[in-house]
This record gives C-alpha cells, sequence and structure tokens, in this order.
C-alpha cells in the first residue's frame, strides 16, 4: 500500500500536466497504480487545475473584479465617443459601424464576466452542501476568499 504523501505528490504532478507515465517513472509507482487514483482524485486535479489557472489569469490580467472595472470603463469611454460622434455627426478615427461593434464586443465580454462569476458561487455553495455546511453562507467575506 503507498501512503499519502505519494499520493498527495501525484495529485500536485498531474495538476501540473504531468502525464502518468512520467509521473511512473518520477515517484517509482506502476502506472497501473496511477491510472487507479487518477480515477479516484480526478475532481481533486481538476480543482488543483483551476486554481493554478486562476492564480496565473490574476498575475497576467488582474483579479476578476480589475479586468471587469477596466472593461466597464472602456466600454463607458466608447459609449461616450458614439454619442459624440453621432451628437457631431462626425467620425474621426473608428467608424460608427466599428465603435458599435466595439461596444458590442465588451458588453459580451461583461456578460461572460457575470456568468462565470455566477458559476463560481455555484460551485462555492455545492461545495459547501457536499460538506454538510449550510448552502448559505453566514459571512459574505468567507465566500469571497473561498472564490479565490
Amino acid at each position: 500500500m503507498h501512503n499519502t504523501e505519494n499520493l498527495d505528490r501525484f495529485v500536485e504532478l498531474r495538476a501540473q500536466g504531468l502525464s502518468v507515465p512520467k509521473i511512473s517513472e518520477k515517484l517509482g509507482i506502476p502506472a497501473s497504480t496511477l491510472y487507479d487514483w487518477d480515477e479516484r482524485v480526478r475532481a481533486r486535479i481538476r480543482n488543483l487545475r483551476l486554481v493554478a489557472l486562476e492564480r496565473l489569469e490574476d498575475r497576467i490580467l488582474g483579479t476578476q473584479n480589475a479586468q471587469c472595472e477596466a472593461i466597464a470603463s472602456h466600454l463607458k469611454a466608447i459609449d461616450k465617443q458614439i454619442g459624440t460622434e453621432i451628437d457631431n455627426g462626425t467620425i474621426e478615427h473608428l467608424s460608427l459601424p466599428e465603435l458599435i461593434r466595439l461596444s458590442a464586443s465588451l458588453r459580451r465580454e461583461l456578460y461572460r464576466f457575470k456568468l462565470h462569476s455566477l458559476e463560481q458561487v455555484r460551485r462555492v455553495l455545492e461545495s459547501r452542501v457536499g460538506r454538510g455546511v449550510p448552502a448559505e453562507p453566514r459571512d459574505p467575506s468567507t465566500m469571497e476568499l473561498e472564490l479565490r
């Protein structure tokens, strides 16, 4: 029987994207055992991968709130320019159809952020229920920490 340290190490390596055969070589554990583990801890591996991707996204793009605020700011500026262009009857840098397409694109991006945030909340609530924790968090700041 293998110890939990080996299983934890396996989960970490799989979450990093290593293949089962490479992990087998690295840990000296038969690949057949690792494939069994892979089935048993698939959700844990997936969650670690998601956390790693979210951290990378935060480092590159900033937090989701910062991304959303930036998109909203750009959308507001474009909407203002569209209004000005319409009021003045002039189009300087972008054609009106281009500005409208850009505005629509930013609106879709904001909508995707909203959907993503709702999906994160749903996952947190499902995980709380699965652990026997009440579905409604007592303290909103607790839920925010769980989303990260």
